[in-house]
């Protein structure tokens, strides 16, 4: 896998960005890449995550790997009256994407803070998500930030599983397939 020929972006927690070359038999000169096992239908990324690092790897991946970004506008999304329209507004562009194969990224990471509505926000990417997953074929999903507990709720989680430094998981299928959350 490291000396893959295709471009590759690592991304995760400071520690691991530390110890991933060491792990992985690279110097920081070797300029070795690895590339992820591909699956037949596109990855979702979801970066809910404020951390600046996040931002940087968003960054990354969009300019240098070439990933489409969807940014939610949070304030819509909040809003009683405004909410449903902004998720199908969100849930139809990605789509766009998956449609033709493509990985893609939902991003609030660089969207303005709203005071106070952190849970809310982390709610409203859970629901997001779920339409998302529900409304098209999604191969994978990466998440980050504290919206990914709420993204497991609501999509019915009953577990998670570690598997290669990564949180696979297990998903109630009844719940999954039907679009309701448990």
């Amino acid at each position: 896998m490291v000396h893959s020929k295709e471009p590759w972006l690592p991304v995760g927690s400071a520690g691991l960005a530390e110890a991933l070359p060491s792990a992985l038999g690279l110097s920081v000169t070797d300029g070795l890449s690895y590339q992820a096992p591909h699956t037949q239908a596109p990855v979702l990324t979801v970066a809910g995550s404020r951390n600046e690092v996040t931002g940087v790897q968003v960054r990354e991946a969009t300019g240098v790997l070439g990933l489409p970004m969807i940014e939610p506008d949070l304030q819509r999304l909040l809003a009683p009256e405004e909410d449903r329209k902004e998720a199908a507004r969100v849930t139809e562009l990605v789509g766009q994407y998956l449609a033709k194969g493509q990985d893609v990224i939902v991003a609030t990471c660089f969207a303005p803070r709203i005071q106070g509505s952190s849970s809310k926000i982390a709610v409203a990417l859970g629901r997001l998500t779920l339409q998302i997953m529900t409304c098209h074929s999604v191969g994978g999903l990466f998440l980050t930030g504290g919206a990914s507990i709420a993204i497991y709720h609501q999509c019915g989680t009953t577990g998670t599983v570690w598997q290669h430094s990564i949180s696979w998981v297990e998903l109630d299928s009844d719940a999954y397939l039907s679009g309701h959350a448990v």
